[in-house]
């Protein structure tokens, strides 16, 4: 063997031990903790017969007072066609090895709705749903979290195939960063208690000045709830909860005297669940509350600076939604519901968006248990102050991968 060779293979019989060496000493990352990969890839494609916003899907319908040039109105049943996998997303659940009395889990997701705008419409780009983590005291039975996830108040959803869930159409209530306790009390004959606590980060803005007035305010918003669960219909356990929430923002005017001013967030919510048997449920929610804007309630108005000469102007809002699934056999199920929101008047200014509702139906169909597809007919129908209303009938076709 020439010199050339034996100092070749030399390098190459050395880089090899190097390398099992710290492969060894490197090991596997997640080693000690058990990790699940979950997730889905949605495909929608949507017909509207009038101008939605903001397209992919619906949050309200423009008014059809014949300006489309303007930021307030459309042109009437100027009809679009929209398509998107946006509501694609996956996530990791993540669970740690028990010490002692602790269970230890967390949970990250994302979905492709980062950037809503025509310019990415293929090209999308990630938003943070969920990143949290628990900590649960199997002793007592309590658990905190620390990160962000769904708000404490208004926890339901009705089934549907639109993103929106009946957002700002009856349904409020979105995620943010939370450090929560919660715990179940079992108190016999099919009946438990359950309470849950939370401080959470005012996310407001009033788009008056400056640009973050929930966190300006210097303390956090405060959620709560406490839930009945006990057998009704047929021994089903139905769930009655009753839950609030309260916060501030603070308000810096740029114009004198330059005092700051505080407008408050609150609401109340009843929510219950309610199965009659095996393939048919009931649930729904029923609210009021102000400033809402930022729990996508107040059909997306929280502050109205235009009815208040001193600043902004709290908007009140009141809604609910009530919804009805039917699961008769594999392979099909059905879900229908009505949703509304409804802004006071005293409260808006010229223009403003002051009911909106929707009625939807939908059919699923479960190729197997990893794929379905979806049909889903909805109602919109938008009111503004002195303004026309806006209407529009809504088709949306799905298909879904899951794992």
């Amino acid at each position: 063997m020439t010199g050339r060779r034996f100092l070749l293979v030399l390098v190459v019989g050395s880089l090899c031990v190097v390398g099992s060496a710290q492969e060894a000493v490197k090991g596997n990352v997640w080693a000690n903790l058990d990790v699940q990969l979950y997730g889905y890839i949605k495909a929608d494609a949507s017909y509207d017969d009038s101008r939605t916003t903001p397209g992919n899907y619906v949050k309200w319908v423009e008014s059809e007072n014949g300006m489309p040039t303007s930021s307030s109105g459309a042109n009437k049943n100027d009809n679009e066609f929209n398509m998107t996998a946006n509501e694609t997303r996956f996530g990791f659940k993540i669970k740690a090895p028990q010490t002692g009395k602790y269970v230890v889990s967390g949970q990250a997701e994302w979905d492709l709705y980062g950037q809503n705008s025509v310019s990415n419409e293929n090209k999308a780009e990630l938003m943070t749903r969920h990143a949290f983590i628990t900590v649960q005291d199997i002793d007592t039975g309590w658990s905190l979290l620390a990160g962000q996830t769904w708000d404490v108040v208004a926890p339901l959803n009705p089934r549907t195939l639109s993103y929106t869930v009946l957002w700002w159409a009856g349904n409020y209530g979105y995620r943010r960063p939370q450090i929560r306790v919660e715990k179940s009390y079992d108190m016999g004959n099919g009946q438990a208690l359950s309470v849950a606590a939370a401080v959470a980060r005012t996310i407001g803005s009033t788009g008056l000045a400056n640009d973050d007035s929930g966190a300006d305010k210097g303390y956090p918003m405060l959620q709560g709830r406490v839930a009945w669960t006990f057998p009704f219909i047929n021994g089903f356990g139905s769930t009655v909860g009753v839950s609030g929430h309260f916060g501030e923002e603070e308000y810096d005017p740029n114009t004198a005297p330059f005092q700051a001013e505080t407008v408050s967030t609150w609401s109340t919510c009843l929510d219950v669940t309610m199965p009659v048997c095996k393939t048919v449920s009931f649930k729904g929610e029923l609210y009021r509350g102000s400033n809402l804007s930022q729990m996508l309630g107040g059909i997306g108005l929280g502050v109205d600076s235009a009815t208040k000469v001193t600043g902004p102007e709290e908007v009140h809002n009141y809604g609910g939604w009530v919804a009805a699934a039917f699961d008769p056999a594999d392979p099909w199920s059905y879900n229908g519901g009505y949703g509304f929101s409804r802004n006071a008047d005293a409260d808006l200014s010229a223009l403003n968006r002051q009911r909106n509702s929707c009625l939807f139906a939908n059919a699923i169909y479960d190729f197997n248990k990893h794929a379905s597809a979806g049909v889903e007919v909805s109602r919109w129908l938008t009111e503004y102050k002195n303004s026309a209303d806006g209407q529009a009938w809504r088709a949306q076709l799905s298909l879904i991968l899951r794992n």
